[in-house]
């Protein structure tokens, strides 16, 4: 019986419908508030982790448990990132601009979210070098993108500035200067 309604539960919490998911963890908070019950029931997923951190913030639950379903949401949402800018750098190669500048902006929101809960609960998720990395990558290749569409400079000089914010090695600066020096 257990494993029936915990299987229900899940299913109705894979819908993301958020009134549906208040209710279920209204009810799990009335009944059973066993955090590792609500653990195998939650699926893998960004938004219901995040509305369950915010469900236990409003009930004044645990903050361990908050924190780490946080840290959990911004991993899933740094691996969907990592996801993005990898098809975005297959429609570069295609010469099919418009999508991968839509698959590098989407990659680009999705890091920007990130505020590292994970150092909260002492779990190391994503590796701060690796996020760096992607995320200097992205904003270069935002800036390629947009002036390899014919755009005005101007439009790629945020995407430029904000890599040359992060950008530390000088050998990538130069090829920089030399792509853009050829357009």
């Amino acid at each position: 019986d257990r494993d029936f309604a915990q299987e229900t539960l899940k299913k109705i919490l894979e819908r993301k419908d958020p009134q549906m998911n208040q209710a279920v963890m209204h009810i799990w908070e009335m009944n059973v508030s066993d955090y590792r019950v609500m653990e195998e029931m939650l699926p893998e997923d960004a938004s219901i982790y995040r509305m369950y951190a915010q469900f236990l913030g409003e009930k004044s639950l645990s903050s361990e448990e908050r924190q780490r379903y946080l840290a959990k949401a911004e991993w899933l949402e740094f691996e969907r990132a990592r996801e993005e800018y990898i098809s975005g750098e297959g429609e570069f190669q295609y010469y099919r601009l418009k999508d991968a500048s839509r698959s590098f902006l989407s990659s680009l929101r999705r890091l920007e979210r990130i505020n590292f809960y994970q150092n909260l609960v002492y779990q190391e998720w994503i590796d701060v070098e690796e996020f760096l990395e992607l995320k200097k990558s992205v904003y270069l290749n935002l800036a390629k993108c947009t002036l390899e569409e014919g755009k005005d400079f101007k439009q790629a000089e945020g995407y430029l500035r904000s890599y040359l914010a992060v950008e530390e090695e000088v050998a990538a600066v130069g090829e920089l200067e030399a792509f853009l020096r050829s357009r």
